[in-house]
């Protein structure tokens, strides 16, 4: 407020010293009423510019004022004899009241638009880095997942070999059946049938696998919660097996469906229960149980939670869990976690971890419920 009072009384300041100039100019030029009336009409254009309305009302007033006193005649005087005379100043007037008042318009005009476009050019540049986040989310989140994926070889490897195994067995035994004196139709056919069976299971997997690795947006549709926890438990098993842990599921029924994307939601599962798993390592006097649960709270929400024996998360770091690169692993990188709560609030959920009353964490993650029952 104070700087606009000084930058008004700049410009009536201003003004009449460039009125009063002007004015001595024209005097000593011996100017006549015409011409003094058009450098005087310059004078008020140019401080029209100056962005005060005001002022230039009052400049422009004075100007007539000067013109009526010093050119018109007689001179020295505030009356006007000639009509000539006061068809000038009145014109000098009129036109000086309404240039001002054009060139006022025209220039908030032209603020405006500078303003508009650069509030667009904000937006614009405010979308384009927002989109660039949003990509380089969907990158970090895909090489996590191809790292997670590493460190599940073994249990992917186990996940295709065992329908494989059973695959040559019952191709074997079929051969068996029909290379006998009187074929054995109905024997070779069930181990056929049981080799279409491994076969699909071997086929499912793979397609599983292969949605963890595709690199894609995402792509929500409405999902059973417990049908994805079976899934994703398949590809985690054997890692469990190997690292003596006890993997157990409790899920509820008749539970209703979620809106997601399946192979985010697969994510943050994984990373849940590897994080549980790892959780454990050092557990040697207790067994080592790893419980996954799915279940309703208040009717409008589904609940995962994962709920882990190991040593528990230090109540200093409880707030810090989900931030990025914060990790208490000695080579890891901090962002499992930081991803999976990128991932639950892109779907309007929410995660977060608690001590259990006993040994170990419990991780969970809500999601919104839909109308529909998948389960």
């Amino acid at each position: 407020m104070r700087w606009e009072w000084r930058r008004s009384a700049a410009n009536y300041l201003l003004g009449g010293l460039a009125l009063s100039l002007l004015t001595w100019s024209c005097f000593w030029l011996k100017l006549n009423l015409p011409t003094a009336a058009f450098a005087y009409l310059i004078l008020i254009v140019l401080m029209s510019l100056r962005r005060d309305r005001g002022a230039s009302i009052v400049l422009t007033l004075a100007a007539a004022g000067c013109l009526n006193y010093f050119f018109a005649l007689p001179t020295f005087t505030l009356w006007i004899e000639s009509p000539s005379d006061a068809s000038v100043v009145m014109a000098f007037l009129a036109t000086s009241l309404v240039s001002s008042t054009l060139l006022g318009r025209s220039r908030r005009r032209t603020e405006e638009a500078i303003s508009a476009r650069a509030a667009l050019e904000a937006a614009f540049r405010a979308e384009q880095a927002e989109k660039a986040l949003h990509q380089a989310r969907l990158e970090l989140s895909h090489v996590t997942r191809i790292a997670t994926l590493g460190e599940l070889t073994a249990s992917i490897t186990h996940e295709v070999s065992q329908p494989l195994g059973a695959i040559v067995t019952n191709a074997e035994a079929s051969l068996r059946w029909l290379a006998r004196e009187a074929p054995d139709i109905a024997e070779a056919r069930s181990a056929i049938e049981r080799i279409v069976l491994a076969a699909h299971r071997a086929s499912a997997v793979i397609r599983r696998t292969r949605e963890l690795y595709r690199k894609a947006d995402p792509e929500k549709a409405l999902l059973d919660i417990n049908n994805l926890i079976s899934d994703t438990i398949l590809l985690v098993q054997r890692e469990a097996i190997s690292s003596h842990v006890s993997l157990q599921m409790d899920l509820a029924s008749r539970l209703p469906a979620v809106r997601g994307d399946r192979v985010q939601l697969q994510q943050v599962i994984i990373n849940l229960v590897m994080n549980g798993i790892e959780a454990m390592a050092a557990v040697t006097d207790a067994p080592r149980k790893l419980l996954v649960r799915s279940h309703l709270h208040e009717a409008d929400q589904v609940i995962v939670a994962v709920r882990d024996l190991g040593s528990g998360i230090d109540p200093d770091n409880a707030d810090k869990l989900f931030n990025p690169f914060f990790t208490t692993k000695p080579n890891g990188m901090g962002m499992g976690l930081s991803i999976c709560r990128s991932i639950i609030e892109a779907h309007g959920g929410r995660v977060w971890a608690s001590r259990n009353i006993g040994p170990g964490t419990t991780f969970q993650f809500a999601l919104t419920a839909e109308p529909k029952i998948v389960s």
